[in-house]
């Protein structure tokens, strides 16, 4: 490619990224998976971890996005998947362009003069997403999302990373209890179990009591929740083999 065209193509690529946004905004473009890889084919073009030194470049995490955004782009992009995402729910490419983008501000050495704003933008991602998860409660993607921070959180090492997700447990405790009869909140459990006293309480005060339920005369079978407690027991009981 020459030297011309590249540069007309990154003269051009703010402009094309405004213009995936505003398709990205509309109920029928919103899940095309192919929109989403373009729009961070442009990320690239505009925000390449190449531009930094070359042994910055080798040490970007393991399945990096290959970009790195700045706090305010970083926050752009959140807000345009959580638009996407309540035009179209359960928006599988939505929220995985989500997870690669917040793996983009991992770029080691990077972000040292803005710690504290990554620090913000972490602690508002996980609350926002614990939230999203109370109000769409079968948006498995959604969890799938907090699962993956979860992991960065456990992998990478940086300082602005919060340290635990205990909260998270707790809220997950709190969902399954108000609604048993939905299959994602018993796997947000699964993600974020730590087996414990909490942990034991909760087996014994609900999981149990809600297994030995019995189907009446008139049901052809068990309540999905009855089903989703069995299933929980046997994970534990293998986990704790």
């Amino acid at each position: 490619m020459s030297s011309v065209i590249q540069d007309l193509i990154d003269s051009s690529a703010g402009q094309e990224l405004k213009f995936t946004a505003a398709l990205l905004t509309s109920r029928h473009c919103c899940k095309q998976s192919e929109l989403w890889y373009h729009r961070r084919w442009l990320l690239r073009r505009i925000y390449p971890t190449t531009s930094f030194s070359r042994w910055l470049a080798e040490d970007v995490i393991s399945d990096s996005p290959n970009f790195y955004l700045p706090p305010n782009d970083l926050t752009v992009e959140i807000h345009l998947v959580t638009r996407a995402c309540e035009l179209y729910p359960r928006n599988y490419f939505g929220w995985n362009h989500r997870t690669i983008c917040i793996q983009s501000a991992l770029v080691p050495g990077v972000h040292s003069n803005t710690s504290d704003v990554f620090t913000e933008i972490f602690a508002k991602e996980i609350a926002s997403v614990m939230q999203w998860i109370e109000s769409h409660v079968s948006d498995y993607s959604a969890v799938h999302h907090l699962k993956t921070l979860a992991r960065l959180i456990e992998d990478t090492e940086s300082a602005f990373l919060p340290d635990n997700l205990l909260p998270v447990f707790g809220h997950a405790l709190t969902l399954v209890r108000a609604f048993p009869e939905h299959e994602t909140l018993w796997q947000y459990l699964r993600v974020f179990w730590d087996e414990g006293d909490v942990a034991t309480a909760f087996v014994a005060s609900f999981v149990l009591p809600l297994q030995s339920t019995r189907m009446t005369e008139q049901e052809n079978e068990s309540p999905s929740g009855v089903q989703h407690a069995c299933h929980f027991l046997k994970w534990r009981n293998q986990r704790l083999k």
